[in-house]
């Protein structure tokens, strides 16, 4: 992620301000439910940076976009080679059987579906404003703001088009290495994420184990988890990570490497956002001189 944002910023922001930048970033994610993801926390990291509200904007526009480019990528080649495997099985070990998640089996694969719908619809109709006619996605979100029910956001959803357009106009003509660099720095960035379990099974589990099977089911515990419920996904991301992952593991381990597996991908984050948080307020707040 540190890579990314030297790519999309053309460099403004230092390997030290990057770093900064994305380790906060991942904090307010830590603090905030779901597909949420810290996104607004993260404008106002940049424009301290001293980055234009605007491009600021365009920025966490378009590391949205190149995310869910991945999520809509990956998850149908998963689904091709693992099919239902990918899946959690209401028959799985001890340790999950009594989780109430199994309760819901049948419709993990159709929410995430609908997860993923939802999200390809998105990921459309931002690239379609990004690279092709960013005043129809303007206009559409106009007529969205429109409506009754929407009245609420009408605001937001007409700042959400203004914002498309100032994306397309500082990202379209970029060169074909920008999108190359950009979309190969968030390739790297989810793989790394995702092969997080893959590690843990290697470890701690057993020798026989599929690989990609252990992939795609991190994999579908990340989607479940975008759903916007509880801060950083707390409490879901636990007990979907023993009832899709247990199987892998001797029995009465699963839940010490659940706590691994959390902490690596939760807690670390929380706990160096706590401590780069102060050394990043003194130096975009910098202290006055006292008068002599």
């Amino acid at each position: 992620y540190v890579w990314r944002l030297r790519i999309i910023t053309d460099k403004f922001l230092s390997w030290r301000k990057s770093f900064q930048v994305i380790a906060l970033w991942e904090f307010a994610s830590t603090l905030t439910p779901g597909i949420v993801g810290g996104a607004a926390v993260a404008l106002f990291y940049l424009t301290k940076e001293k980055i234009a509200l605007g491009k600021s904007t365009a920025i966490v526009l378009l590391t949205g976009f190149l995310d869910e480019v991945i999520f809509i990528v990956t998850l149908p080649i998963l689904l091709l080679i693992l099919k239902q495997q990918v899946f959690v099985s209401a028959q799985v070990c001890n340790e999950a059987s009594e989780l109430p998640i199994l309760n819901y089996v049948d419709n993990i694969a159709l929410g995430t579906i609908v997860i993923y719908l939802i999200l390809l619809v998105f990921t459309i109709l931002i690239g379609y404003g990004l690279f092709v006619n960013p005043r129809a996605v303007k206009m559409l979100f106009v007529i969205i703001a429109r409506l009754k029910f929407m009245k609420k956001w009408k605001d937001a959803i007409i700042q959400s088009g203004d914002d498309v357009i100032y994306a397309s106009k500082e990202f379209r003509s970029k060169p074909t290495i920008f999108w190359i660099r950009a979309y190969a720095s968030t390739a790297v960035s989810w793989i790394a994420r995702f092969s997080l379990a893959n590690v843990l099974v290697i470890a701690f589990g057993y020798a026989d184990v599929s690989q990609l099977l252990v992939y795609g089911r991190q994999f579908v515990i990340w989607m479940m988890m975008l759903i916007p419920t509880t801060p950083g996904g707390t409490g879901i991301a636990e007990i979907s990570f023993i009832a899709f992952m247990c199987e892998f593991f001797p029995d009465g381990t699963a839940g010490t490497v659940t706590f691994f597996w959390r902490f690596i991908s939760y807690y670390f984050f929380m706990m160096l956002g706590v401590l780069i948080l102060p050394r990043w307020i003194s130096r975009v707040y910098p202290r006055k001189p006292k008068d002599q």
